[in-house]
């Protein structure tokens, strides 16, 4: 009989093997996300201290959804991954929501559409409770000269994947 090995949360090395090994198995992506929560928990009950696993689970979601953005859209997308709210300030508690805003190029959504109904889809399917807006940058400054909580949102985001220069 094969015991069942223990979970423990991998390395950012070796994190990003198995996520480069993985097929597009939104089920086998969850079970990581799993194994790794079981294993912060259990760090926690240790005496862990609760700012390191802040940090960890921060870094890992970071790293998952950097690999779930590559596998779904061309580096050369017109488009930005940003992490707001309390996941942009990096304090993401294991069964946090992940604000996200995906930022794009004005007159290019049709472009990527496909691709980043790919990319929400497939994180909610992994696991993750997403909460996401999509808008070019005049709509963030529109949004923000209409809604105090938008430009605080803003003031804490921080790039994740693709094209940083939308951000600026």
């Amino acid at each position: 009989m094969t015991a069942t090995p223990e979970p423990h949360e991998p390395s950012s090395l070796e994190l990003q093997n198995q996520l480069d090994a993985l097929p597009d198995d939104a089920a086998r992506w969850r079970d990581i996300l799993n194994d790794v929560r079981e294993a912060q928990f259990k760090a926690f009950r240790s005496g862990t201290a609760a700012s390191e696993l802040i940090a960890a689970w921060t870094a890992t979601v970071d790293q998952m959804l950097r690999s779930a953005w590559l596998k779904r859209l061309p580096a050369d997308a017109p488009a930005a991954l940003m992490a707001v709210g309390g996941y942009g300030r990096s304090e993401l508690l294991p069964r946090s929501d992940i604000d996200l805003l995906i930022l794009y190029e004005a007159g290019r959504l049709d472009d990527i559409e496909a691709g980043l109904s790919s990319f929400v889809t497939f994180a909610w399917d992994m696991g993750l409770e997403v909460g996401h807006s999509v808008r070019s940058p005049a709509e963030c400054a529109e949004e923000a000269a209409a809604d105090i909580t938008v430009v605080t949102n803003l003031m804490e985001a921080r790039p994740l994947a693709g094209r940083a220069d939308l951000a600026d």
